[in-house]
């Protein structure tokens, strides 16, 4: 149980870093939603003409799906950071020595996050592939 307000104080402050971590996971999280969002109404477009690309498709496909498991794991970073500041006062509160649990929540949500990340780099990586190769394919066509 909490001694005094020291003990209340010292709590929030621990909980001030995974809060900063949850508002930057957080927007991460919103613009790996709209990039989602963009992926998918394009893929719509493509379905919505009379003539398929196919390879187009594939690969909106495969960046949907690689956007989805991006915030799948920034969700799940989220997650354990919540987890880490429930657990910090938790322990507080109830008088539960956890050393080791706070810090290898917050190491597991830094360690997704970075995954995320990775796999959000690698979307535009894919991205910026298709574009160069449309632009090829433009010029090669005597569009540019």
């Amino acid at each position: 149980m909490f001694q005094s307000v020291l003990d209340v104080t010292h709590a929030m402050q621990n909980a001030v870093a995974p809060v900063f971590l949850i508002m930057g996971a957080g927007t991460l999280l919103a613009s790996m939603s709209v990039r989602f969002g963009r992926v998918i109404d394009r893929a719509r477009a493509i379905i919505a003409q009379e003539s398929l690309d196919w390879d187009e498709l594939h690969v909106l496909h495969r960046r949907a799906k690689l956007l989805q498991r991006t915030m799948l794991l920034n969700s799940a970073s989220i997650f354990c950071v919540a987890l880490t500041i429930f657990v910090i006062f938790g322990s507080l509160l109830f008088e539960l020595d956890l050393p080791l649990v706070v810090p290898t929540l917050f190491s597991l949500s830094v360690l997704l996050l970075i995954a995320a990340v990775a796999f959000f780099i690698k979307d535009f990586a894919i991205s910026l592939r298709v574009l160069e190769a449309q632009l090829d394919r433009a010029r090669q066509n005597g569009r540019g």
